[in-house]
């Protein structure tokens, strides 16, 4: 196997926020190199990886990389897993049939290796014998703790003990993979990138509060998402969300084929078959298209020979590769410092300075430092406790986009608390609010009522117009010497409106109204407003009762003429409501009479119609044929009454149905 040479540094590291990192290599390269990743990179190094030469004579082959099968498991089902202690005697064991050279003690024994046999001296000391058979056959015991080295003659042995050590290193270490990239020729700067599953990268702000300026320093904490020392790369930091998902690339995947067995055949006697009568051409119709002739070796299909060029050196690979960008889309131009800018779809901070993170470890860098116009406020609301907080508002002004992340606040050369940066565009206003003032309480009660401002009658319906307000009272209790101006945050409807006769806005947010309250030294200020909106309520005019009626009188918003019509209704609706009352006791009645009736009927059924029994019989017949006519006179008048209550009420729909007042 060709010696491998020194692989290219990193170079270039680019942090995602959604647990992707960009690596990129480069340096000179004249020969393979070997790279290692995690087992759990690998799907996505398999995804992701690109090599290329920008400089020299150099192509790129192929890339391999160890089985994602355990080491350890892939050596004992060959039998060449070592014990400790016992690795020569292991070692001896494997290679069990080999031809092979001892020396001993200066005398080389050449032979096959038949075994190594373990017993006791006379002073029951344990000793191991080399069993080896020599070239004439004869069979020799070598004491193995005089043999000073051992020497595989077969080119197959040789090849088998640097696979043994190439998985005997692969087994100490499970978690990690070995790739090797084949190298032809001399690339005097070649690059390797890659992405690999990483940490996202983090801020966190200092806010150093002066009078109205604002210092605003943002670090971001980066982690070494490697196994090596990277020292002197080009840092980027990016807000960006690209699209990524992970695919099991590293595992084989196999797929599951039909399983088919011959059919099994009794042996048959020779047939004769007759001749044809003509022969046919084997080209005519029916047979099979002629095969392709198969392409050249090595040389790919067209979709395959486009992949291709990306790896190659010669003739037009080359001059692809000399024309394009040596970067794979990351600006090159750094700041000196810090640089920021836009990539269309997210912002990055590129830092200019080369950082160094050690393997396992992290860093914090400076990524922003700037001055801006701040102002400090007292801002309330209902629910956080009678102390307002004291907030740092100002512009995002530092044409640097800012990502959430914990801030720390030092006012007046001290700690002053912390807060908690929202994600933040360039130009956006920023409320940081960072502790309480306990030398003021506020408070916050609401009355509510409800008008009564307008009735619309139209097509048997009527709308009545209710005016809500909730008259809000803002309370501050100042214990300091000096005035102090709180600011009242109000949830906010946007179907509200806030009344002209009180204490109006100063500002308003999506979900909030803001109020300033100035409130005088050590005193007690309130400030009121007054919030309004509108609710229709709908009436089937069929079911307004007496009550409703009288209230849209006393409000005045009614004329005296639609009242007069609607007092006409319901004293029509109350006359048939008498008839109805008056044929529920028809039925009452109704039903009294036919238990009585059927009684009757039931006892008639049984009495004879001589004697005693028939002067009763003849008496329960004229009871039982009154009972009949008194049921057909309630039958009779309970329709009356139906039809007439009936009437009454087609009527008074009638004249609700030529009823319009009020305005649309």
């Amino acid at each position: 196997m060709t010696e491998s040479s020194e692989s290219p540094r990193v170079r270039r590291l680019v942090v995602f926020k959604h647990g992707v990192a960009y690596l990129e290599r480069g340096g000179p390269a004249s020969g393979p190199f070997e790279l290692t990743f995690r087992r759990d990179e690998m799907n996505d190094v398999l995804k992701s990886l690109a090599v290329w030469v920008v400089d020299g004579d150099g192509s790129v082959g192929a890339a391999t990389f160890e089985a994602p099968r355990d080491p350890a498991e892939e050596l004992a089902e060959r039998g060449l897993s070592l014990s400790p202690g016992a690795a020569f005697r292991g070692l001896l064991a494997a290679f069990t049939g080999r031809r092979v050279t001892v020396d001993v003690g200066g005398t080389a024994h050449r032979g096959e290796v038949l075994g190594v046999d373990r017993d006791q001296d006379s002073e029951g000391r344990v000793r191991e014998r080399l069993v080896l058979r020599d070239e004439e056959g004869r069979v020799a015991l070598l004491d193995s703790s005089v043999i000073r080295h051992l020497s595989l003659d077969e080119e197959t042995s040789r090849a088998d003990l640097a696979w043994l050590v190439d998985k005997s290193r692969a087994a100490n270490d499970r978690e990690h993979r070995r790739g090797r990239i084949d190298v032809q020729g001399t690339a005097k700067d070649l690059r390797v990138a890659y992405t690999i599953p990483a940490p996202m990268w983090r801020v966190s702000y200092r806010v150093v509060a002066e009078d109205d300026d604002v210092t605003l320093m943002a670090w971001a904490i980066v982690h070494n998402p490697t196994d090596e020392d990277l020292e002197g790369i080009a840092l980027t930091l990016t807000t960006g969300q690209p699209v990524s998902f992970v695919t099991e690339l590293y595992e084989p995947r196999i797929v599951a084929r039909a399983h088919l067995e011959e059919s099994s055949r009794a042996v048959a006697a020779p047939r004769k078959l007759e001749r044809s009568r003509k022969k046919k051409s084997r080209g005519g119709p029916g047979a099979p298209p002629p095969m392709r002739s198969p392409a050249p070796a090595g040389a790919p299909p067209p979709l395959q020979q486009a992949a291709m060029h990306s790896f190659g050196a010669g003739g037009a690979e080359a001059s692809m590769l000399e024309a394009s960008d040596t970067s794979i889309g990351i600006d090159d131009s750094f700041a000196a410092e810090v640089g920021s800018g836009d990539r269309s779809e997210h912002f990055e901070y590129r830092v200019g300075r080369p950082v160094t993170l050690p393997r396992g470890g992290s860093a914090m860098v400076p990524i922003l430092s700037t001055k801006v116009k701040a102002a400090r406020e007292r801002i309330w609301r209902s629910g956080q406790g009678p102390a307002p907080d004291i907030v740092l508002r100002f512009d995002n002004s530092s044409e640097a986009v800012l990502e959430e992340g914990p801030a720390v606040i030092y006012d007046d050369g001290g700690y002053g608390g912390e807060a908690m940066v929202p994600y933040s565009a360039r130009g956006a206003e920023v409320r940081l609010a960072f502790a309480r003032d306990l030398g003021i309480r506020c408070s916050r009660s609401v009355e509510n009522s409800v008008r009564l401002d307008a009735i619309r009658i139209k097509s048997l319906v009527a709308w009545e117009q209710h005016e809500r307000r909730d008259t809000h009272t803002l309370v501050v209790e100042n214990d300091h010497e000096e005035a102090v101006t709180v600011i009242f945050e109000v949830p906010r409807s946007s179907s509200h409106q806030i009344a002209t006769d009180g204490l109006s806005p100063i500002e308003e947010t999506a979900t909030q109204w803001r109020f300033a309250v100035e409130a005088a030294p050590g005193a007690t200020t309130e400030a009121t407003f007054v919030e309004r909106w509108r609710h229709d309520y709908r009436l089937d005019l069929e079911r307004l009762d007496m009550h409703r009626l009288k209230s849209w009188m006393t409000t005045d918003n009614i004329d005296p003429s639609t009242n007069q019509v609607l007092m006409g209704v319901m004293d029509t609706w109350q006359e048939a409501a008498d008839l109805d009352a008056e044929a529920r006791a028809f039925s009452d009645e109704e039903n009294d009479l036919g238990g009585i009736a059927e009684s009757l009927k039931e006892q008639l059924g049984v009495l004879r119609a001589e004697g005693e029994e028939g002067a009763l019989r003849m008496r329960w017949v004229h009871e039982l044929s009154e009972c009949i006519d008194r049921l057909k006179y309630i039958h009779s008048e309970k329709k009356r009454l139906h039809a007439d209550a009936t009437a009454l009420r087609l009527g008074a729909r009638d004249v609700l149905q030529k009823i319009e007042f009020g305005e649309d």
